[in-house]
């Protein structure tokens, strides 16, 4: 994902509850102009995740050198940061794909979107002891749409393309797994302590 297509996140937050217009978002490439027009519905959610990577990097980021400060002025987000094959780089890339996965999937599981829902993965019977409660997000879904809008633009048979799209995968693998450990953490948690938890 370019620093062009971080411009989304940066607009829509300017726009606040007003439709996206494609054809108004700079530096979409053509495969993305497709998506935005065919998924309009999910957009605010993909718009949202970009907001939300770039605030995690200005958080992880803040009190060094470079701190993923925007650049309002030309909606470079990162400015000429992103032209380099830097450490920087890799990390704007993986950030903004996994806020983009984590925006997405939460969308969905708050049924703010007709084009997705809870995981149908965890329906049907409990096991003993257990009731379902809420719904169960689909982290598939959330991960398909950052690889679909995010990697459109890393098209080309280039090394430069190839580890753009390997630094997006490794946000949205990063993203799925802490969903994972947080579905663990609360399965533990609704099952109640241990019998010995005065040792705890």
């Amino acid at each position: 994902m370019c620093y062009r297509s971080l411009a989304l996140g940066q607009q829509y937050s300017s726009l606040g509850s007003q439709p996206i217009l494609c054809g108004s978002i700079p530096g979409l490439v053509p495969k993305q102009l497709r998506f935005c027009r065919n998924y309009i519905e999910i957009m605010p959610s993909v718009a949202e995740g970009v907001k939300l990577g770039i605030q995690e990097c200005q958080h992880q980021f803040r009190g060094r050198r470079w701190n993923c400060t925007t650049i309002k002025d030309n909606l470079a987000i990162f400015g000429p940061v992103l032209d380099k094959a830097t450490r920087e780089s890799a990390f704007v890339h993986a950030i903004a794909s996994a806020g983009v996965a984590f925006a997405v999937t939460r969308s969905c599981a708050e049924g703010t979107s007709t084009m997705c829902g809870c995981d149908s993965h965890h329906k049907g019977p409990p096991g003993e002891g257990w009731k379902w409660g809420g719904c169960s997000e689909d982290a598939e879904f959330g991960v398909l749409v950052s690889r679909e809008f995010a990697d459109a633009r890393e098209n080309r048979p280039d090394a430069r393309s190839a580890m753009n799209r390997h630094n997006n995968e490794a946000g949205r693998t990063v993203n799925k797994t802490q969903k994972c450990a947080e579905i663990e953490h609360y399965t533990r948690m609704s099952q109640g302590f241990p019998q010995d938890s005065e040792r705890i």
